[in-house]
């Protein structure tokens, strides 16, 4: 399995301690390999992922989306991704 590119994300945690809400932000990532995408919680193979794309809210942040075979996952994220998707898209033309 060889690694081919990561994509930084933010993952949110909110919390409620004494009526006060406390959010938690962590940076993960998730790492595109020639066989399979790796997060934090999930694991998925190239052959289940349909496709990636990507929605911009403002600036430069928005929503990193993977549509797999096992629904649609989003991820929050600060860069563009366009690097990590034209890697998958390179790596799907393979078909790999």
């Amino acid at each position: 399995m060889e690694f081919i590119c990561s994509q930084a994300y933010i993952k949110m945690i909110r919390e409620i301690d004494w009526n006060e809400q406390k959010i938690t932000e962590t940076e993960e990532f998730i790492h595109l390999y020639e066989d399979e995408i790796v997060t934090s919680a999930h694991r998925f193979l190239i052959k289940e992922v349909h496709d990636v794309s990507y929605k911009v809210m403002s600036g430069k942040q928005g929503f990193f989306y993977l549509h797999t075979n096992q629904g649609v996952f989003p991820f929050h994220v600060k860069t563009n991704p366009k690097y990590f998707i034209d890697q998958y898209k390179q790596l799907k033309k393979k078909g790999t």
